[in-house]
């Protein structure tokens, strides 16, 4: 019984079997390797599922790129280099404004050749259907295991556009600074007449 100040103790009893083998422990805790140190983008509006991504990308040592929105993941694509682009993007279906077939068609309008792999609760055959229609590559469905991230990574992840961009950075640097021999040119060069100035202006 409860006593004032005091609270109050339950308890109960059941009955459980013991656990086979430990089959399924050692299958969370067994170190999960990525074949190669890929850059990955994950979207999701949710922070809590940003986190654990977060955590399963360092214990796969790979690198992450976490955006909060469609949004977002659009905005870095188009002010980023083409070099520090994502080799994969993992994409979840819901999120407010823009969601995740909307935001994967308009990356695949930047980046015909990006792998992006649908994030979602909703097995249905439906929703499988209309993340194939829109580009996106596979599915995981939410709760998924470290090992599958790894996997899907490992079988979609590709460096072609972060390395068709670092190709056009070498392509464009020159191979001798270009410079203005100091005695060809005087400053009197390059100053516009006061008169020619006020007349265009």
């Amino acid at each position: 019984c409860a006593e004032p100040g005091q609270g109050s103790t339950f308890w109960f009893s059941f009955q459980a079997e013991g656990a086979a083998d430990g089959a399924e422990t050692r299958d969370r805790i067994v170190d999960v390797a990525c074949d190669e140190r890929w850059r990955v983008m994950v979207v999701d509006d949710t922070a809590l599922n940003l986190r654990l991504a977060s955590h399963m990308l360092s214990h796969m040592a790979c690198e992450g790129l976490l955006m909060d929105s469609g949004a977002a993941a659009l905005d870095y694509l188009r002010t980023s280099h083409q070099s520090t682009f994502p080799d994969i993007v993992f994409m979840d279906f819901c999120m407010p404004e823009m969601d995740g077939f909307e935001t994967t068609a308009a990356i695949l309008a930047l980046c015909p050749n990006m792998p992006i792999v649908g994030l979602t609760a909703d097995a249905s055959t439906e929703h499988h259907q209309k993340a194939m229609r829109c580009g996106m590559r596979h599915v995981l469905i939410k709760p998924f295991r470290e090992r599958e991230l790894a996997e899907a990574c490992n079988q979609f992840g590709s460096r072609v556009e972060r390395e068709a961009g670092a190709a056009r950075v070498v392509a464009a640097a020159p191979s001798q600074p270009s410079r203005v021999p100091a005695d060809r040119y005087s400053v009197q060069d390059f100053l516009v007449p006061t008169a020619a100035w006020s007349e265009s202006h």
